[in-house]
């Protein structure tokens, strides 16, 4: 199912949890040539700060946290969000995946 943006509730200014101003200022500024000038994100290829995807992590329960920042973001940008259950998708090769991750320390990221 698509989403637009505009119809969240969920802003960075009422953000329902804690939020400091750095986690909030990072997601904005990695996402802005992406979402804001796409024409532009041709040059920011090589940078793994500018990516166009985004990886948010966290413990178990931290799930409405991340979907409360997903949608923050898209209301911030007005832009479209894709969501889906990931339960629908088959489970191959998810174990691999998941014993992999945990297997990657601090520092020992894979880019």
């Amino acid at each position: 199912m698509v989403m637009n943006g505009e119809d969240f509730n969920n802003t960075f200014d009422n953000f329902p949890h804690y939020l400091s101003e750095s986690i909030k200022q990072v997601l904005i500024t990695s996402t802005y040539i992406h979402l804001w000038r796409p024409d532009f994100a041709i040059f920011a290829n090589d940078l793994h700060s500018v990516s166009p995807r985004i990886l948010l992590l966290g413990p178990t329960g931290s799930q409405i946290y991340q979907e409360a920042l997903v949608k923050a973001l898209a209301r911030h940008f007005g832009a479209r969000l894709l969501v889906f259950d990931s339960g629908s998708f088959p489970n191959d090769g998810l174990a691999e995946h998941e014993g992999r991750s945990k297997s990657l320390g601090k520092g020992n990221l894979p880019f």
